[in-house]
């Protein structure tokens, strides 16, 4: 064998462990990111919450208010809560109107395990969506220093519920 055959031989040696070793990185880097995603939720729908998590929110709490609705105008809603008229302005582009089974006359807690359907609507699209005399729940936040709601939980007999 001459100088010239070891030295090809050599060369396809290095080249095998060098792909070798490559092939048994990319596939160890491939299990890691295979386990990771095992741990990633596949959809929303998937998702249940740990024994600890709480799904109730106090109404009444920071950010929750309890009323009779009376209408959407002008990127406000309006409701009353007990004998006072409330208008809150609504955000800019996004309502969530939650659908629970849940029956809002008495209660001091929303149960999120009731809440069977999510609506999105923008603050043109709600109008006439929820009926007037209707009991809801109203979640809102400051934004830019103003405090503006950005859900709304009713009742599934709700009209904005059928759709």
């Amino acid at each position: 064998m001459g100088i010239k055959n070891r030295n090809l031989i050599i060369i396809f040696f290095v080249i095998i462990v060098l792909a070798l070793g490559a092939l048994l990185y990319l596939t160890s880097q491939n299990r890691k990111l295979a386990e990771r995603n095992l741990n990633l939720p596949a959809g929303i729908e998937d998702i249940s919450p740990p024994q600890n998590q709480v799904t109730t929110v106090e109404i009444g709490s920071a950010g929750t208010s309890k009323g009779v609705f009376e209408k959407v105008e002008s990127g406000e809603v309006y409701y009353k809560d007990g004998v006072t008229s409330v208008k809150l302005p609504l955000t800019i582009d996004e309502i969530v109107v939650a659908c629970t089974d849940q029956n809002f006359t008495g209660a001091t807690e929303l149960n999120f395990d009731l809440v069977t359907k999510i609506n999105v609507y923008n603050n043109e699209s709600i109008v006439g969506k929820i009926q007037p005399g209707e009991v809801i729940v109203l979640f809102a936040t400051e934004v830019d220093g103003v405090t503006r709601v950005h859900s709304i939980a009713v009742n599934n007999s709700s009209a904005s519920c059928a759709q």
